[in-house]
């Protein structure tokens, strides 16, 4: 320890979370082409709050084997035809621990005798009515198969509405906390999914494909009479206003939409600047915003939804292919119309940070009609739509070549099989996005929040070898 260090107080902790299920199943065959399951589940989890520790989730589903009615045989089309539909409750307790109790934390903010003292405080609202967040769900499906299933489809369209959304609510600064986690509003998700898988080659070289795609449409349908709220906090000041959040959260909007100003250019001469008048402190150079309300005068009041980072459609795709021994997989995937919130870019020519690495072509006297702000500029840090960009994209997520090794040619009578292994994941991303990866969200897994990238890691490219034995 050198000379003058203060000691610090040293830290520990631990948690404990328990979850208790009860769980009952129905099943019912008739002529083995009418089927019905039915199952109900009571599940209780220490999470919750004192009055709300149980859920109760019921769940019925129906199938039709139509395949076996003469009227779909005589058709002689399908290998197999079923149609299902189905409905259920599901549960969700994704949550931290003890955020229903009154919890304390400690620190060494203060001093005393010259020497800083470990102190506690609460840190944060009990909320004993805390419960589960509740999914409805209904489905309506249907399988086909063709071809002796050399071809199968599966279709399904779905409507979710989830009630009793966990979310946390802003608190007002002057109750000393941030937000409570409270259970408000509801969202749905409706949308259609498919899937096909085909057996291409059946001969020597076998060959199979598979391939799904899905579109999800999302909305927000209340937030508990709120008319909206602010999340994904992305801290120290980096962006502000709305408590320095990118999201807003407001019904008849998708959940996790980018709010923020409408980025307009740079101030390019001053008289540009008398003459509009609706940022007149600003000075050549600077970020010009937009006047969205035609007020006459831009401020928080201007903003406006910047994106949407869930996407129009996902997919995935996948190949197998067999020759004797050996076989080749490969694993494709993407997601098409997604937004990214680029928030290393507005760090990258934020002024004071040393990274203004995109001032190389700055506005100056001499660069008026550049758009790349200036180096004595002083901008607002603000969400706009500058930062927003296209993250659709197509991987290879996978590359795998496999050799199996045959033992029993080579009279290798000690082993019972044996096999090489050559895997490669992500092989290759195909993208406009202009970050590393457009797979990303510096901010963690949230349900309100994704897409946001603030100096996001690239995807590692990782070489597998595999020698498997068996003895």
């Amino acid at each position: 320890m050198g000379l003058g260090a203060t000691p610090q107080s040293p830290g520990s902790g631990s948690s404990k979370w328990t979850l208790l299920s009860f769980f009952g199943r129905l099943n019912y065959s008739y002529r083995d082409k009418y089927l019905l399951t039915a199952s109900l589940r009571r599940d209780g989890s220490s999470k919750f709050g004192t009055n709300n520790k149980y859920g109760l989730f019921p769940s019925i589903a129906l199938a039709w084997r139509l395949g076996q009615e003469k009227f779909i045989k005589n058709l002689g089309v399908f290998s197999h035809l079923k149609a299902r539909a189905s409905y259920g409750v599901t549960g969700n307790s994704g949550i931290g621990v003890y955020h229903s109790l009154s919890r304390i934390s400690t620190s060494n903010q203060y001093e005393f005798g010259g020497s800083q003292v470990p102190d506690a405080y609460p840190s944060n609202v009990a909320n004993p009515n805390l419960s589960w967040e509740k999914t409805k769900e209904i489905d309506f499906g249907l399988n086909a198969g063709f071809f002796h299933d050399r071809l199968s489809i599966t279709t399904d369209y779905y409507y979710k509405k989830t009630t009793a959304l966990l979310l946390n609510v802003p608190l007002p600064s002057q109750t000393g906390y941030g937000s409570v986690l409270e259970n408000i509003g509801s969202m749905r998700n409706k949308g259609f999914e498919f899937a096909f898988n085909s057996q291409n080659l059946t001969g020597p070289l076998h060959w199979t494909t598979n391939f799904n795609i899905s579109f999800n449409r999302n909305m927000i349908l209340s937030l508990g009479g709120a008319p909206y709220l602010y999340t994904g906090w992305v801290g120290d000041g980096n962006v502000v206003p709305h408590g320095r959040h990118v999201v807003r959260l407001q019904p008849g909007h998708p959940i996790g939409e980018f709010y923020g100003s409408i980025y307009d250019g740079v101030w390019h001469s001053q008289s540009e600047i008398n003459q509009v008048g609706t940022m007149p402190a600003a000075k050549p150079g600077d970020i010009r915003f937009k006047d969205t309300n035609g007020d006459g005068v831009y401020n928080t009041n201007d903003d406006q939804f910047l994106g949407n980072p869930n996407p129009k459609f996902s997919f995935g795709f996948t190949n197998n292919f067999n020759y004797k021994q050996w076989s080749l997989n490969v694993f494709i995937y993407g997601e098409y119309g997604n937004k990214i919130l680029n928030l290393t870019k507005e760090r990258l020519i934020e002024q004071g940070t040393g990274l203004g690495i995109q001032r190389l072509n700055r506005w100056t006297p001499q660069n008026p009609n550049s758009n790349i702000p200036g180096a004595a500029s002083i901008n607002p840090i603000r969400a706009s739509s500058n930062m927003i960009e296209d993250g659709s994209f197509l991987k290879v997520g996978n590359l795998g070549l496999t050799y199996n090794i045959p033992v029993h040619q080579w009279h290798l009578s000690a082993l019972h099989r044996a096999s090489i292994a050559f895997n490669v994941s992500d092989l290759l991303t195909i993208t406009k996005y202009s970050g590393y990866d457009p797979e990303v969200n510096s901010y963690g897994s949230s349900n309100t929040t994704k897409g946001l990238d603030r100096y996001g890691y690239p995807a590692a490219r990782t070489y597998r070898l595999d020698i498997k034995f068996g003895f």
